[in-house]
């Protein structure tokens, strides 16, 4: 699977923040992480010598831990996976720790 025209997001990259701090990715990384994630996950889910050996149960366990692991990434870089909001700015409901 080759995807035309995108730069991959390194997740671990970092940008220099204010006082040499480091800084979390912005939004617009994020996002596009997010949707390179997600034509990745198409595109395996598509591809039939792979996933034609899963159950509807699987796809549907594998999206649901695809989708956690989104949630988690969101957060550890600051913002909601949600609204997209900085985390101090989102009024979404969340679950309790």
């Amino acid at each position: 699977m080759t995807l035309r025209n995108h730069t991959a997001i390194d997740p671990t990259r970092r940008r220099p923040g204010p006082h040499g701090r480091t800084a979390i990715m912005t939004i617009f990384d994020l996002r596009q992480a997010y949707h390179n994630s997600l034509s990745n996950m198409r595109g395996w889910l598509g591809d039939a010598s792979v996933s034609s050996h899963l159950t509807a149960l699987d796809r549907l366990s594998i999206l649901d831990a695809w989708q956690q692991e989104m949630v988690e990434f969101f957060e550890r870089n600051g913002h909601c996976f949600a609204c997209s909001r900085r985390l101090e700015r989102c009024t979404c409901p969340h679950e309790d720790a």
